[in-house]
């Protein structure tokens, strides 16, 4: 059985892992926005208020492929794993653009979207 290898490349400056056989797309940051639901106005008990913020190219890339998503949270060292319909539907039906360091709009979506997230006390501040 032949596998392809990993494709590592950047879109829009955050470096990327595509695999292509099994449709999953890697990426990692550095810290949760711990403030997310509050700022962005999420039902907090339904959506928790720890958001993982994911840029535009990022996104448009997911939808054309329908990938299952897989974010590294660095200060953590903890994988968020993320199918593309849960993702497709919050991006669809709630507030999730947040203005990034007042230049650009990424996507913001909550932890608790994640498979098997942490416990919400291990990374609430």
């Amino acid at each position: 059985m032949n596998f392809s290898q990993p494709k590592i490349f950047l879109l829009d400056g955050q470096q990327v892992t595509y695999v292509e056989d099994s449709k999953v797309v890697k990426f990692a940051i550095h810290e949760p926005f711990f403030k997310a639901g509050h700022i962005l106005g999420w039902n907090i008990s339904e959506f928790g208020s720890v958001g993982l913020g994911i840029n535009h190219t990022i996104i448009k890339f997911l939808a054309r492929r329908r990938c299952t998503l897989i974010i590294h949270i660095d200060s953590e060292s903890y994988d968020c794993v993320i199918r593309y319909d849960v993702l497709e539907k919050f991006i669809k039906n709630q507030n999730n653009e947040y203005k990034a360091g007042g230049k650009k709009f990424v996507h913001v979506i909550p932890l608790n979207l994640c498979n098997g997230y942490p416990k919400k006390e291990s990374l609430e501040v």
